[in-house]
């Protein structure tokens, strides 16, 4: 590096950076000027001698990109990099201004008194910063227990007590000093705009608003400075815009040993375990970033605290391991996502029993990613699928079996009630041949029936009339009275209406001829109980025309006629030339409505079209954090993920500052010995076990892609699932985040999560229960901003379940 080049940043720092050495505002005293003129001399002695970080601070790099690119969560960010790109800055000076911007525009997730993690590629090499929220020195173990040990309920996640000490103002300073291009303020300068001029705001932001009120209501000061956060309002933040200020003149430490310390302590005392001695300690840490090959990539992530990092590479490689089994298996099908599902186990009972943060514990972080020990863990799952397939095979062939031997006991039966049908019939159709013709008397208009009941196990001949059907009513001639009662003649009925009775139904019953109405010309359709589709035909011989008086002869059109299973006295008779009458066999439970329906699935909209059934409604799932995605066009890049941790943090706002404060000790354990045993527990100083997983991927050398979400423990599983997408399935960066996601966790055990956006319903639900899991709805499921470079061209995408913006600048 020249020698000139580091005097420059030596000077840019001492005189516009850190004011707690140099006040820029007013009159320079003589021994401030001194004191920076020292600052330089140093930097010029120490030049052969100290290693200079590496940075991306030379404007005449050549680039190597066709442009820069954003995924951001919202058009204020995407704006902040336009201009900060358009000033010649780098993707750590647009970062570091969209952070800022979101604390801004986003305050239920953006914002000055959280904390995150950041993974770099700059100028060829990988890094990564914690900036974290961490435990206040005040901080006990036991600290949110009552005197009978159970944890008190919301005080690890509202209010004072729930707040660590915020880390996002100096992370943003260690980087952008590191290797920004631009000056401090004017990284600054587009979330103080945003904060003094205000900013319009949307509905989502104003519904997140209004669920953080009622939770917070009473509890802390939320509502007094988030009242006017409604949709379509224009919200200024005249608090947080003097707090920018302060910042922006006189650098990032003014966060933690200045004014606006003072007023966080303030805040504090008498309330909460931040002190300003714990601001003035906190530092932003540069850690070794976790990096592994995976399938011709390099793949650059969180190291601990983050859990995130370390299960994101069990779940590549263990999925690669598993390729001959995943082989010929549909995305998102049942077999595939129970696989997902086993390897799922094995990664979260890995976290379970070792995230924690580095400084106080030891995490074997080669053994949980060297390549032998996922083997080994791919193999778990590859026998237990060759087990569970195995039983699959024995129930369906058992099934079969049982379902072969039912059908021949069926066929067998049939045939022999077929033989004795036959049999009957005969016997009833010789008996209606040998029936005398009697007259009847003229006021009788009744059928005499020679054998009326039938059933499944009758049947007969009408007369000879032609062979016998199963199930069929047999009935000799109908004689009717002295000619003068009516027309002697009706011509021939082949067919009448019947009650169908299921067993054997006793010989026709004759009643007055009053009570015959003749109403169906054409044989109507008859619902009855009856056993096969062919029961409930009725064959009938020659009927004689009834006396007048014997009743109406309706020959209208034909009607359903409901059959009943009484005597056959009640029936109604036809006149004329009736055609067969067939009674339809109902089918039990065929006209129930609603039976088993599936539901549409979710339109690529964000919100559900189905609704979970009784006592399995959706989980709530915060946000909890936000991410976004940035590359230059000299090939740097930087993931970035940050958080207050639930939606607003801890509802508590700084008084004068504007800013709200984490809820950062919600992540520890409450009650030791719980969840992840003691090695995520209350100390002073540590840094709870975080998800976070922003993420880089290398291929020979050069940055393929940059990638995060938020979304609490379902982080590392949403980026796993649409780097899978791409990779494996080859799917274009919007079709990858537009695809079903689903999740699942060590506990609790066989249940799988499904999300609105892309609903688990319909054959698959079935097939995920008849292996047995639970489907469980869930509110959330990510917030996806990603960069895939394609050549020398960034494809920027936005995930489509929030209302991101993804950005290209030429």
């Amino acid at each position: 590096m020249p020698l000139s080049t580091l005097d420059a940043r030596v000077a840019h720092h001492a005189l516009s950076g850190n004011r707690a050495d140099i006040k820029m505002a007013g009159e320079r005293s003589a021994r401030k000027t001194i004191h920076a003129a020292a600052l330089i001399a140093l930097a010029v002695v120490l030049a052969g001698t100290a290693p200079a970080p590496a940075h991306a601070k030379t404007a005449t790099d050549k680039p190597v990109l066709d442009a820069a690119a954003v995924a951001v969560p919202d058009q204020y960010g995407a704006d902040t990099a336009q201009q900060i790109f358009a000033q010649g800055g780098n993707a750590v000076d647009a970062a570091v201004a969209i952070a800022f911007t979101l604390a801004v525009t986003r305050p239920d997730a953006g914002n000055l008194g959280g904390g995150g993690f950041m993974t770099l590629q700059i100028d060829g090499k990988p890094y990564f910063l914690d900036y974290s929220a961490q435990a206040p020195q005040r901080s006990t173990r036991d600290m949110y227990l009552d005197d009978k040990g159970n944890v008190i309920k919301d005080m690890s996640a509202i209010g004072f007590r729930a707040a660590g000490v915020p880390g996002t103002v100096a992370g943003m300073w260690e980087v952008q000093r590191r290797f920004g291009k631009l000056k401090w303020k004017q990284v600054l300068a587009p979330a103080t705009h945003y904060a003094t001029d205000g900013f319009t705001v949307d509905a989502s932001l104003q519904k997140r608003r209004d669920d953080a009120a009622a939770k917070f209501a009473g509890k802390t000061n939320f509502g007094a400075y988030f009242a006017g956060l409604k949709a379509g309002a224009t919200f200024r933040q005249p608090e947080l815009a003097q707090t920018l200020g302060r910042i922006a003149d006189d650098g990032g430490r003014e966060f933690y040993d200045g004014q606006t310390a003072d007023l966080i302590a303030k805040q504090m005392y008498g309330h909460g375990m931040i002190s300003k001695g714990d601001l003035g300690q906190y530092k932003a840490r540069w850690r070794d970033p976790l990096v592994a090959d995976w399938n011709g990539y390099r793949v650059v992530t969180a190291p601990p605290p983050g859990s995130g990092g370390i299960a994101l590479i069990q779940l590549l490689k263990m999925k690669a391991d598993l390729k001959p089994v995943f082989a010929g298996l549909d995305l998102n099908s049942a077999p595939y996502i129970r696989l997902i599902a086993q390897i799922e186990d094995r990664v979260f009972a890995d976290r379970q029993q070792s995230a924690a943060d580095p400084d106080a514990t030891n995490v074997p972080v080669g053994k949980l990613t060297d390549d032998a020990y996922l083997a080994q863990r791919a193999g778990e799952v590859k026998q237990l699928q060759e087990q569970e397939v195995a039983q699959e095979k024995a129930a369906a062939e058992k099934a079969a079996a049982e379902k072969a031997a039912a059908e021949k006991a069926a066929a067998e039966k049939a045939a022999a009630e077929k033989a004795e049908q036959e049999r009957a019939a005969q016997a009833a159709s010789d008996q209606a041949a040998a029936a005398p013709v009697n007259a009847a008397p003229a006021g009788a208009s009744s059928a005499s029936a020679a054998q009326a009941g039938a059933d499944q196990g009758r049947a007969g001949q009408a007369g000879g009339a032609g062979a016998a059907i199963p199930g069929s009513t047999a009935a000799g001639q109908v004689n009717a009275g002295p000619a003068n009662a009516g027309q002697a003649n009706a011509g021939q009925a082949n067919a009448a209406q019947a009650n169908a009775r299921q067993g054997n139904a006793g010989p026709a019953g004759v009643g007055p001829a009053s009570a015959a109405s003749a109403n169906t010309a054409q044989a109507g359709t008859v619902q009855g109980n009856v056993g096969e589709a062919s029961s409930g035909q009725t064959s009938v011989g020659q009927l004689r025309a009834v006396p007048a008086n014997a009743g109406e002869a309706n020959a209208g059109p034909a009607r359903p006629v409901q059959t009943n299973a009484n005597p056959v006295g009640a029936t109604q008779a036809n006149t004329g030339q009736a055609s067969p009458a067939q009674a339809a066999a109902s089918q039990p439970g065929a006209s129930q409505p609603g039976a088993d329906q599936p539901t549409q699935p979710a339109q690529p909209s964000g919100t559900a079209s189905n609704t979970p059934a009784s006592g399995d409604a959706p989980p709530p799932e915060k946000p909890q954090t936000t991410h976004f995605s940035v590359v230059d066009k000299w090939g740097n890049a930087v993931s970035n993920t940050y958080t207050l941790n639930g939606s607003f943090g801890s509802g508590v706002v700084v008084d004068g500052g504007g800013f709200l404060l984490n809820d950062a000790m919600d992540d520890f354990v409450a009650k030791p010995g719980a969840d992840a045993g003691d090695r995520n527990t209350i100390a002073p100083g540590r840094r709870p076990v975080s998800s976070m997983t922003p993420t880089i991927v290398l291929k020979d050398g050069k940055v393929a892609l940059v990638i995060g979400t938020p979304g609490g423990s379902r982080i590392f599983t949403t980026i796993f699932q649409v780097m899978t997408d791409l990779y494996d399935f080859h799917m274009s960066p919007a079709d990858a985040l537009a695809a079903m996601r689903f999740h699942h966790q060590l506990l609790p055990p066989k249940v799988i999560d499904w999300e609105p956006y892309r609903p688990i319903t319909g054959d698959l639900a079935q097939q995920l229960k008849s292996m047995g899991y639970t489907l469980q709805g869930q509110t959330f499921d990510g917030d996806v901003q990603m960069i895939r470079i394609d050549g020398t061209t960034p494809q920027p995408a936005a995930d489509p379940r929030g209302v991101g913006v993804a950005r290209v600048y030429r």
